[in-house]
């Protein structure tokens, strides 16, 4: 993704504390993936920011854009299967609708939590959880 918002113009920042995750290290990769793409195809100038830390006991990823943001009436809906900001037929930017649907479930299935707060012409920060891996547990399998 480094080259891909270089090209574009956008600063991309990377900044995650180093915690062992009890989490599917593919699904995690999916997950950030997703938001991180949606990030950059929302993006044309400015930054994306990673970062991620422990908070109460949970690791803690957000991902923050200097996008176009959105209203927050469809920041509620963006986790809800086919829902797009801009259904019309003079969207800039492909895709059907299921990424943020699929992102979110896989961060459930984890036992996390996903959530996003935005604002026309500001951008847009998605945060999520998963558990830190703690001694005496053993590796999950989403």
């Amino acid at each position: 993704h480094r080259m891909v918002a270089q090209k574009k113009g956008v600063e991309f920042i990377i900044d995650l504390d180093d915690v062992p995750l009890h989490a599917d290290q593919t699904r995690l990769q999916q997950v950030l993936s997703n938001l991180v793409g949606n990030a950059i195809k929302f993006t044309s100038e400015g930054s994306i920011t990673v970062t991620g830390q422990v908070v109460d006991n949970m690791y803690q990823f957000e991902v923050r854009d200097t996008g176009i943001g959105m209203e927050q009436k469809d920041a509620d809906q963006v986790f809800k299967p086919f829902y797009q900001v801009d259904p019309t037929e003079t969207r800039n930017h492909q895709g059907i609708g299921l990424g943020l649907a699929i992102t979110k479930r896989i961060v459930q299935s984890h036992g996390g939590e996903i959530s996003v707060t935005s604002a026309p012409g500001v951008g847009s920060t998605f945060v999520f959880t998963v558990p830190i891996y703690e001694l005496g547990q053993r590796r999950m399998l989403a």
